[in-house]
């Protein structure tokens, strides 16, 4: 399956459980996973790059698997989605194409994930948490590389602004909402 049927399938199956979801009204602040096992332990800090055993445990503690792992990576844009307290489907179709090119979703525990936090947002101490280890695994990095991917990530964030945007060109109210995540996102990061 290509990125893009992926997304497609994605953004459906996302959709079309919105509304229960919504309905309910939850939140939720981390997943519940198993403990991993060592082999597991060392296959996310793969994935992650990160050798920092610290973070490494903080991370395995939010609910994230090496198999989900490299969602991490897509919840500053996932944060901003969310500002004005829905994903719109535009949102939806460029986080679901970001997800779809960065890793394909062969595993279904992270596409499960993905198309859950995309129907139902994720507490705000779940993604503070996630900030805060991705500023952390940054930190870990050489200057040089830092910067670098902290500034993807946030050309990320701007870019699901810009294609939120309405077609008329009227600007939203919720466009401030997302700014101001994006500004605090530059900070934390």
């Amino acid at each position: 399956m290509t990125g893009a049927n992926q997304a497609r399938g994605l953004i459906r199956s996302c959709h079309s459980r919105k509304q229960k979801k919504d309905d309910r009204g939850k939140t939720m602040d981390t997943m519940i996973v198993a403990e991993p096992t060592e082999a597991e332990f060392k296959q996310m800090a793969t994935v992650l790059g990160v050798t920092d055993e610290t973070i490494l445990h903080r991370i395995s503690a939010m609910g994230f698997t090496n198999q989900t792992a490299r969602l991490l990576w897509l919840l500053p844009s996932l944060q901003v989605a969310w500002a004005d307290g829905y994903v719109s489907l535009r949102e939806g179709e460029l986080l679901c194409r970001a997800a779809c090119s960065r890793f394909a979703f062969t595993d279904g525990n992270a596409k499960a994930l993905w198309q859950q936090w995309l129907a139902q947002r994720p507490g705000a101490t779940f993604f503070q948490q996630a900030i805060d280890s991705i500023h952390d695994i940054l930190a870990t990095l050489p200057a040089a590389d830092r910067a670098v991917l902290k500034q993807n990530l946030l050309t990320h964030c701007d870019e699901l602004v810009e294609a939120s945007r309405p077609v008329n060109g009227w600007p939203r109210r919720s466009l401030t909402h997302e700014r101001k995540v994006i500004s605090q996102l530059a900070v934390a990061l």
